[in-house]
């Protein structure tokens, strides 16, 4: 059941209008120059409309990421060096052979 009361009735009357809302399982919509303003609704109406209805139209503002572990973050930068430094020393090994097999004498034929 809905009860309709005007924005000055409802200003006046507020605690009564939100007892009767919350206790007299009514809802109580709130009229501003003929047009629905608002509604006070009881406890029952408000949990039916978050299940059904859980997005609204300002949704709540989204937890700022965590930050990184600071252990995972030093491992990570470990790894990435490893690889980093092992790149590096195969190439200097590669350009190594190379330079000493451009230093060798070419075998004489035979």
């Amino acid at each position: 059941m809905e009860r309709y009361v005007w924005v000055r009735h409802a200003r006046r009357w507020f605690a009564d209008v939100l007892n009767t809302a919350a206790y007299g399982a009514e809802r109580v919509v709130i009229l501003r120059r003929g047009e629905e303003l608002g509604a006070f609704v009881g406890t029952a109406d408000l949990d039916y409309l978050r299940r059904t209805r859980p997005l609204s139209r300002y949704p709540e503002p989204q937890p700022p990421p965590m930050p990184p572990d600071p252990a995972e973050e030093w491992e990570k930068l470990k790894r990435q060096n490893e690889k980093a430094a092992e790149a590096y020393f195969a190439d200097q090994r590669r350009k190594a052979a190379e330079a000493q097999a451009a230093a060798m004498p070419p075998e004489p034929p035979s």
